[in-house]
């Protein structure tokens, strides 16, 4: 059993979509032969908010020996940076800015002594001197500074080690915030970072990300080989819901679930002015439901949505983030998921949401249509039902409320055969795959 070394910033208990790119690899890598150890940061305080990211906890290293891995668990400090990030948010504001420009010129010369992944270096280092053994690594993004990590192994122990990004650094095309403008001063540290990326990663032997879009613009951007590893779902996961399933209930709800964070770049517009027309044909024959869940994580989104469906308060609801178990019953029970995608002018964008409704075999109403990846899985998997305008969703929209209160059902293919491809436990084969090549 080979012994490999995986930096990840997440981690369980750490619920946020990242960490179970982060867990399948723990849970499965030792079934292709490859024992991993991993290093991250303590989770211990729960994640309710994006300013929980930043509550320090923990104080002293950790480590736990399991049967499928090993872990390290470090501290996550009151740090210098921490407080003024936190202390400068709104007041005084250039303070932080100043402050965050100097770390980043200082990682640009190699220099770490101002931020958290300090202790990251020097955790792996300690790894790899007393197990020489240790030939390989794995380093998971973001943040994008751990890529120094496996710069530094690389050039210390002569390790082999791939570069995984769950999205892209420097070739970005997708802002998460909304009325973000970058100022002269993004731009500059945007020209560091691109420098940093580059010299980073060309250490590595394979790039991997999510979609085929983003690895091939990310190996071209840092001249490095690139395999794409889909998020992916966890095929156990899915097992304990279906049977709560009850298809004799009275139609006299038509319920629609969409999971996850929505981004200034998805056009919801478009699906809610086609829902709102058929809440309003439909208001006394079946109640609509719209359910957003977990959308209220990141601040704008439930604002936007507030906004386009004023009016129409009792047919749409926004919650904060559920736990797993609870989102997939929720899903279950829905007759339809919502997947809004990022449209045709952005390729690549999977969005991990898409396995979950992959796995629970739920018909899914993508609008728009990216012509890409989300459209190529959908189609695959017989789940896909597309909309590119008003007319078409509300069109799509009364034809899958109409079967549903003839048949109780929303019909999809039967003997659907692809669907196991994109299990975690798969993806992870792969990843065993490039590491047996390095």
């Amino acid at each position: 059993m080979e012994k490999i070394l995986i930096i990840s910033y997440r981690f369980p208990p750490a619920d946020e979509t990242g960490t179970q790119r982060t867990w399948a690899l723990a849970k499965y890598l030792k079934e292709f032969g490859y024992y991993p150890i991993f290093v991250t940061r303590n989770w211990g305080h729960p994640l309710k908010s994006l300013e929980d990211l930043y509550v320090p906890v923990g104080q002293r290293i950790e480590h736990e020996i399991h049967e499928n891995y090993e872990l390290y668990t470090l501290p996550y400090k009151n740090i210098l940076k921490l407080r003024i990030n936190k202390n400068f948010k709104n007041k005084h504001s250039y303070i932080r800015k100043a402050f965050n420009l100097l770390d980043y010129i200082l990682m640009y010369f190699n220099i770490f002594q101002l931020n958290e992944f300090r202790s990251f270096i020097e955790q792996a280092s300690k790894i790899v001197s007393a197990d020489p053994s240790i030939k390989k690594a794995l380093v998971i993004t973001d943040p994008y500074p751990l890529f120094y990590t496996g710069f530094y192994l690389n050039k210390k122990f002569g390790v082999k080690w791939i570069a995984d990004y769950r999205d892209d650094w420097n070739t970005r095309e997708v802002s998460d915030t909304y009325n973000f403008k970058p100022t002269r001063l993004h731009k500059l540290v945007h020209r560091i970072t691109s420098k940093m990326e580059k010299k980073w990663v060309k250490t590595a032997s394979v790039v991997t990300s999510v979609s085929d879009e983003y690895t091939n613009r990310i190996s071209r951007f840092v001249s490095v080989p690139g395999v794409t590893i889909y998020n992916g779902f966890f095929e156990e996961d899915y097992n304990v819901t279906t049977s709560e399933r009850n298809t004799n209930t009275p139609p006299i709800e038509f319920t629609i679930v969409h999971n996850g964070s929505l981004y200034p770049q998805q056009n919801i517009d478009i699906f809610l002015n086609g829902f709102k027309r058929i809440a309003d044909e439909y208001k006394n024959i079946i109640h609509l439901n719209l359910k957003f869940i977990g959308v209220t994580y990141k601040p704008g989104s439930k604002e936007r949505i507030a906004e386009l469906l004023r009016g129409y308060e009792p047919y749409y609801t926004c919650t904060d983030r559920v736990p797993k178990e609870e989102l997939f019953k929720e899903i279950d029970k829905s007759q339809i998921a919502l997947l809004i995608s990022f449209g045709k002018n952005f390729k690549g964008l999977t969005t991990s949401k898409i396995f979950d409704y992959v796995a629970m075999q739920k018909p899914v109403l993508c609008c728009p249509s990216d012509g890409d990846v989300v459209e190529e899985i959908l189609t695959e998997t017989g789940l896909g039902f597309f909309c590119d305008n008003e007319d078409e969703v509300s069109a799509q929209l009364s034809s899958m409320i109409e079967e549903y209160i003839k048949n109780g059902k929303i019909m999809i293919p039967e003997g659907l055969t692809n669907i196991t491809k994109y299990s975690r436990r798969n993806q992870t084969k792969k990843v065993a795959a490039l590491m047996s090549d390095l």
